[in-house]
Order: C-alpha cells, then structure tokens, then sequence
C-alpha cells in the first residue's frame, strides 16, 4: 500500500483527465502521456476479474500485479467497519441464506444499485424468485434471489440489486470469517489507465470515433477478459462507449460521480435514473452539486478561501 511512481503519474492522469472541468482548461494530451508513463512500468492485467476483489488480492501474484495503489486491509490488523468489510457485508441482508456462499457476508443490508446499472452489462431474462439471469459479461457481479426489479421505496432492501464485487473469499476457496474483511480496496489499478488512455487519445484527435491501434487493443484486453465468450473485437470507439465500459469495469471503485460530471451528465436532466434528485422517476439537479462545497467551519477559519460557488454560507 505505499505510493510509487506509478502512482503518481496515475494520479496526474487523473487530474489531467478532469482538467476541463474544474480549470477550464483541457489536458488531454497530458492525460495520455501520463496514462502511457504508468502502462509503461510494467503493471499488467490479471487473469481473473473477480480474484481483484477476494480477500487475499494483495496477497495474490496475479492481481498484485494489476493493482497500482490499494488500501490496505487486514481481518485481524487492520479491523474496519468501513472500506472492503462494508462493502462485502452491507450487499445482502441476513435473509440472504446463500450470503456466506457467494462472498462470506454476514448481511448487514443496506446498499443496492439500480437495474438501470445492471442493464449496463446487458443482462437479460432475469429471474428473481431462482435469481439467475443471463449475460455475457463476467463483470456482472449481481445478486437478485428474493429481490425486486425497482426501488419503489428506498427503505425496502429486498427492492434493487445487490452488487456482490467484493468478496470475504480467497482466490484459493477458502474464506476469512467474522465481520471484517482483508480484501483491499483497488484505489488505482491498470484497467483504469488503459481506459484514461483511449478518452484521452480520442479526445486529444477532437474526433468521435477513435481508431487509435493502441487504444483499441488496451479496450479489446479488458473486453477479453470481461466476456464468458468471445465477441467481435472493437474496430472503433466512441466516447459513450468510454463511460459505459467504465462504469462496468470500475463499478463501486469510486469514479462514477466523476465521470458523470466529466461527460457532463451529474446534475442533467438528459441522464436520469432512480431516485436521482430524490424522487422515484429521477429530475436534473441544480449544477451546484457538480462541487462539493467547503464545510462551513472551514471558510470561517481560513479567509484565504472563496466560499464555492451556489452555496450559501
């Protein structure tokens, strides 16, 4: 868990992917070079999918390799209510009975996502009441037995999917017990800079569709894989296929809002889905909370600070 090179130029690529945004400035180009920098020290793609989020992913050669920055997580060492356990544990409830199967949760209930998410990954014919459903992409880490499609009522938590991504188990079958889990959270890894890479370099070329023979190949890595079988290799990319095929292969790692304020699509009324804006069919939000404004106490302390733009202090 300690910060490296590739750290750093990862965190630039960050920064320069959202430069835009919050300066006015586009970086695009620095965004690419500094996404090649990382690609460049040797960082590599794991086999498995699923082993990136099981509890011994720090300890597994194979996922070490892809993980670029994780915080680190230990069930005896490192005990936390929050991060990896949360996460594990909040997706199914105790009425779950097959939670400790699937991914050693003691169902603490509480965190769901929409079908509109899940419809991201194209899964089809869903049955609730045996919880199978079809699809091709290995990604779709969801769990629906018992479940209903729509969040009618937030409070209801058989009501959404649950995503079960992060899981108690090791890469070996066996499983950590108890409530905490030594899974560590993926911060940075090299799927995302394979995707920092093709939204840059598209960008950069200030055209629609990319055919750039690099990015193309870092997409048809995590396309390969993604699927339980093969599928036509992308011969072209959109910047719409970009944010859908992060929010796939990035779910619940932390980048959805910022994505969504990148494309423009946070506050809205273009994108919607459930319960955004606090009501059941969804409405654009003011543009204000595309900022996180400074607590109030801290504008108060530090007259060096502007207080952000559409709040009231």
């Amino acid at each position: 868990p300690r910060v490296d090179k590739g750290v750093a130029w990862g965190l630039l690529a960050r920064i320069y992917l959202n430069a835009q945004v919050y300066t006015g400035t586009p970086r695009w180009a620095d965004a690419k070079d500094a996404a090649t920098k990382v690609i460049g020290f040797g960082y590599g793609l794991a086999a498995n999918y699923r082993e990136l989020f099981m509890g011994d992913n720090g300890e597994n050669a194979d996922t070490r390799k892809e993980l670029i920055y994780a915080v680190a997580y230990d069930k005896d060492k490192t005990q936390s209510h929050g991060g990896t356990s949360f996460l594990v544990n909040a997706a199914l409830s105790g009425d779950d009975s097959d939670a400790k199967t699937l991914t050693g949760s003691d169902g603490w209930g509480g965190i769901r996502t929409t079908f509109e998410y899940a419809q991201k990954f194209r899964v089809s014919n869903p049955d609730y009441l045996t919880g199978d459903f079809d699809c091709n992409d290995k990604r779709a880490l969801f769990y629906i037995k018992g479940r209903e499609e729509t969040m009618k009522d937030l409070y209801t938590f058989i009501q959404g999917w649950s995503c079960i991504k992060y899981s108690k188990h090791n890469s070996d079958g066996t499983i950590n017990g108890g409530n905490f889990n030594s899974a560590d959270y993926p911060m940075m890894r090299l799927a995302e800079m394979y995707l920092i890479y093709a939204e840059a370099t598209l960008r950069a070329a200030g055209g629609t569709s990319g055919t750039d023979a690099t990015a193309l190949a870092y997409l048809n890595d995590l396309r390969t894989r993604a699927f339980k079988t093969p599928e036509t290799p992308l011969g072209s990319y959109d910047l719409n296929y970009i944010i859908e095929e992060r929010a796939r292969e990035l779910m619940w790692e932390g980048h959805r809002r910022t994505d969504l304020i990148r494309y423009g699509l946070y506050t809205s009324g273009d994108y919607l889905w459930t319960w955004k804006g606090g009501t059941i069919q969804g409405i654009a939000l003011n543009n204000r909370y595309n900022l996180c404004p400074y607590p109030v106490d801290e504008i108060r302390m530090n007259t060096n600070l502007t207080p952000t733009a559409g709040y009231t202090y």
